[in-house]
């Protein structure tokens, strides 16, 4: 598929069908089996979805996951998954093991989880990723002594002579 959108030859689907697609796909996971659900319902859909937004960015036609928002939720999406089980064993010690919550109370908290997950990936994104990217990714200088100076000749539109191994005789 990349090799595909790369060269151009990926078909231009439109952003909302692909998206629409993938939601038919991901309702009828619902009532599926599990692993069925999570590979095969989902995998056309997700194998149509992913070029088309691809494709759209390249063409730089307009998109939702490209706003500003949908950038950063992206750049801390990592972090996000490294804190996520952290915080949400944390509460879950804080709140208690024993009790339960109707619906609203549940979706309040996961929410409020959600968000205090996000404060925590923004900080490790900010504080301990983008450091760790600059410092991996700043070229160094070599020390003068490792340097090699190359002088390039310049070009000539004469013919180089061939060297025989006759001739080096």
């Amino acid at each position: 598929m990349a090799k595909l959108v790369k060269s151009g030859d990926w078909p231009r689907i439109p952003v909302v069908w692909a998206t629409g697609l993938l939601a038919v796909g991901y309702l009828a996971a619902i009532w599926s089996p599990v692993l069925f659900g999570l590979a095969a319902i989902t995998v056309i859909p997700l194998t149509l979805f992913i070029p088309a937004v691809a494709m759209a960015d390249l063409e730089g036609r307009d998109s939702p996951l490209r706003g500003r928002t949908m950038v950063w939720l992206g750049e801390v999406s990592f972090a996000f998954y490294l804190v996520h089980q952290t915080v949400l064993r944390a509460g879950h010690d804080l709140l208690g093991h024993d009790k339960s919550w109707d619906a609203w109370t549940a979706s309040l908290l996961a929410l409020a989880f959600a968000a205090i997950t996000l404060v925590f990936a923004w900080a490790v994104y900010r504080w301990w990723e983008m450091p760790a990217m600059r410092l991996l990714t700043t070229r160094r200088a070599r020390p003068r002594s490792a340097r090699v100076d190359v002088v390039a000749e310049p070009e000539s539109s004469a013919p180089r002579p061939v060297e025989l191994a006759a001739d080096r005789n």
